[in-house]
């Protein structure tokens, strides 16, 4: 999902906590990464996760092979081994997003998914691929639903099952609508509260017809502004259960307030979260108690030493042991508190990881022998 992420199969941990680092642990955890469950075969970049309510973890990017198996862009960890989705897709898989009825759905710049044309968008039933309509007619970068079973989609394509959508698009399980008019640029990500209403952060300077700058929500009818937005690109989304909305990206204001690469919208005006990020954040999630993490190409967060990966409990930021030693791509987290984190690292605490990891709030831990590419997107489902 873009980078919201929802709550994970509490088994999906029991299986897993041998190999996967967790990321919902309290953020005063200092714990260390471990190589017991590292990715360490994947040939490329993995650019999204998500799991599903059974506990399965799909990772799609840039990569073909996992342990030396074909997946082509897109696999499914079980807890015990990779395995593709039929035949995967033609080209690469940025976005993974799932619904209550347990579908997966891929975005990308793919055309092909199990061998069925689907223009850079599918879903996956658990046993075969299907496209949605004819899809888009560019790149889709992020995706998110909503608790009424919606799909959106945000990228740079204009049209979505031959509609005119402009760079984002709603999925109703049978068509394509457009939001307004769309934005004038591309959309990087999406997010939804509990009360329904969309997020969409970009590069864009104009939503719904209306000048809104880097960042937008949509109330189900318009377009608006979240006061005079970010001075820059918004990469990630997320919100947390008090309906506070997190942003980040590339920008150093937020509302007019200076907030190095990361700020909280509470509805009426944006803070600052302390001393913010030395370089871009990617990706945002929070877990089930409320801890904020933040993924990217930043080494500090708060004045301290965090490469490319941090917490924020609401006060102050801390490392997750020594962090990663390349970008951060994509988080998410699960029911019992583990962090899963993709992006295109080779180690995670000083320990090989080839682009993906778990923290359990003491060890990072790889799955498998990891990817042969980057890891950009994480997210759980409900």
């Amino acid at each position: 999902m873009r980078s919201k992420s929802s709550i994970l199969c509490g088994w999906l941990a029991a299986l897993l906590i041998a190999f996967l680092p967790s990321h919902s642990r309290a953020a005063t955890d200092t714990g260390n990464w471990s190589d017991e469950f590292f990715l360490k075969d994947m040939n490329n970049l993995i650019y999204a996760l998500t799991t599903d309510a059974s506990g399965n973890l799909y990772a799609g990017g840039t990569f073909t092979t996992v342990s030396g198996v074909a997946v082509n862009y897109i696999a499914k960890w079980d807890g015990s081994v990779w395995t593709p989705l039929g035949s995967g897709m033609n080209d690469t898989v940025y976005a993974l997003a799932t619904d209550a009825s347990g579908n997966l759905y891929a975005g990308g710049t793919f055309t092909t998914a199990g061998g069925v044309t689907a223009n850079r968008i599918a879903k996956w039933d658990g046993t075969a691929w299907t496209a949605l309509g004819s899809g888009m007619n560019n790149r889709v970068s992020a995706l998110t639903t909503d608790a009424s079973g919606n799909l959106y989609a945000g990228g740079t394509f204009t049209t979505a099952g031959g509609v005119t959508v402009n760079r984002i698009a709603k999925w109703d399980g049978t068509a394509w609508t457009a939001l307004s008019s769309g934005m004038n640029n591309s959309v990087s990500a999406l997010t939804t509260d509990a009360s329904g209403n969309l997020y969409a952060g970009g590069n864009f300077f104009v939503a719904g017809g209306a000048s809104i700058t880097y960042i937008a929500k949509w109330d189900g009818s318009t377009w608006a502004a979240l006061g005079s937005g970010t001075n820059g690109l918004v990469y990630a989304l997320t919100t947390d259960a008090s309906g506070n909305l997190y942003a980040g990206g590339n920008f150093s204001v937020a509302g007019g307030i200076t907030t190095p690469r990361i700020a909280k919208w509470d509805g009426t005006a944006w803070s600052a979260l302390g001393s913010g990020m030395d370089n871009s954040v990617r990706v945002l999630t929070v877990d089930a108690s409320g801890t904020l993490y933040a993924g990217g190409g930043f080494v500090t967060a708060g004045g301290v030493t965090a490469n490319g990966i941090a917490q924020w409990d609401g006060a102050t930021w801390s490392a997750l042991d020594s962090g990663m030693n390349n970008a951060v791509y994509a988080l998410a987290t699960d029911a019992s508190g583990n962090l899963y984190a993709g992006g295109e690292f080779t180690t995670a605490g000083g320990t090989p990881a080839n682009r993906i990891a778990k923290w359990d709030g003491t060890a990072w831990t790889a799955l498998g022998s990891g990817m042969n590419l980057r890891v950009s997107a994480l997210a759980t489902d409900a």
